[in-house]
């Protein structure tokens, strides 16, 4: 089956995704906003989410892309049928991530919980807001903790993440790959929708005063960092052959 690669010719990580993706498997580019027959490729763009969504309902295969867990605007993420890898189990080899130079930090606590919503646009995907979902996961914290709660929005200019995260007991988020950095900062993690940052916490906002800390950090590090990959590396079908083992 042919893959079709979407591409927003206005943008400047999408084009270059879907050329690289395409070439690696073999498939075409396409720039139009109407679904073509074939499997479908693209790039998280809101301007074609209605295709991913389209083809979702048609039963199609997928193949979803966006920036990298570690490493971005040099790598970026792909995967089949998800919108990130959520089984981090098995064996990867270490270097992947260790060219990284991400310490593991020991489990730490503090006092204060961290909200991490996804961007507005994001959120409008799921036919929701960040302010709902912030409002609903703050009134369920709040069955459980008397802790504070703060917010940091994405590229809201509020520093380095490793700052935000002084004093903080757990971070919370919808899918951002935040819980994932937080948790291998020390921090524990906590995720509301199923997303990489969930194997490396809970989704269950109850054990906010007893959180879940994988003893495997490591390890889950270096699946994510297997799955990710240059425009280069794309392009030679190293990815495509990963995803389609």
């Amino acid at each position: 089956m042919t893959v079709v690669c979407y591409s927003v010719p206005h943008e400047l990580t999408s084009p270059r995704w879907a050329r690289a993706f395409a070439r690696g498997c073999g498939g075409t580019v396409s720039v139009g906003s109407t679904l073509a027959s074939g499997d479908v490729a693209l790039f998280g763009s809101p301007h074609r989410w209605q295709l991913l969504q389209q083809a979702q309902a048609e039963g199609r295969q997928w193949y979803y892309g966006d920036h990298a867990y570690f490493g971005r605007r040099r790598f970026f993420r792909a995967t089949r049928g998800a919108y990130q890898l959520c089984d981090l189990s098995g064996y990867h080899d270490p270097r992947g991530f260790e060219q990284f130079a991400i310490a593991v930090k020991k489990w730490r606590s503090g006092s204060d919980i961290l909200l991490c919503p996804n961007s507005p646009p994001y959120f409008e995907r799921f036919g929701t807001t960040a302010e709902a979902w912030i409002e609903k996961t703050t009134s369920e914290l709040r069955n459980y903790t008397g802790r504070t709660i703060r917010v940091r929005w994405k590229n809201g200019g509020g520093g380095e993440f490793e700052y935000d995260l002084k004093n903080v007991h757990a971070v919370v988020v919808f899918t951002s790959v935040c819980g994932v950095h937080a948790a291998l900062a020390g921090a524990a993690s906590f995720a509301t929708a199923p997303c990489a940052s969930r194997a490396f916490g809970t989704d269950d906002l109850s054990r906010i005063e007893n959180p879940v800390r994988p003893d495997n950090r490591f390890e889950m590090a270096c699946a994510l960092a297997a799955n990710q990959w240059t425009f280069g590396e794309m392009a030679s079908g190293k990815a495509w052959k990963e995803l389609n083992k």
